[in-house]
């Protein structure tokens, strides 16, 4: 059976056309001394040379991000009146909306401590509102399906 046949299989050293490659052990280790050569002498170097080369370093876009938050914000917050109106939303939900856009544009805490705080405050609510879903189901006001979903949920 050759290759030509259905089935055939191509012999070691075969070139695909049928005929031995000559010299194939040399071919063998000149792939093999080329692959050693490029992984030990320019995987440890290559760091030098880009180095080297000067490449321009990426600048800190944290100015350029805040700049696009607080106009993407303002835009949003001259438009909200007008859309509120168009889609019927009570102008109490808009203003709403309006106080949480508003919100998240104040600068972050600027030090450690005031964020501490922060988690702390944040961690307090989430405790008195745990202990305001367990009255309600000691009380029988809710079952307990509804107070384990609810733990479920705020796990997640």
């Amino acid at each position: 059976m050759t290759r030509a046949e259905p089935g055939g299989d191509q012999a070691a050293g075969d070139d695909g056309e049928g005929h031995v490659v000559g010299q194939r052990d040399a071919v063998v280790f000149i792939t093999a001394v080329v692959i050693v050569v490029t992984r030990t002498l320019l995987g440890p170097t290559l760091p030098a040379v880009v180095r080297r080369a000067r490449f321009p370093q990426i600048e800190d876009k944290t100015a350029e991000l805040a700049l696009t938050r607080c106009h993407m914000s303002s835009a949003a917050l001259r438009a909200l009146p007008e859309l509120g109106r168009q889609f019927g939303i009570p102008e109490a939900d808009t203003l709403r909306m309006v106080q949480d856009i508003e919100d998240r544009m104040a600068p972050a805490p600027a030090t450690a401590r005031r964020q501490e705080d922060m988690r702390q405050l944040e961690l307090a609510l989430v405790q008195v509102k745990h202990k305001t879903l367990t009255d309600l189901r000691d009380t029988g006001r809710i079952d307990d399906i509804v107070w384990q979903g609810r733990r479920t949920t705020q796990r997640q």
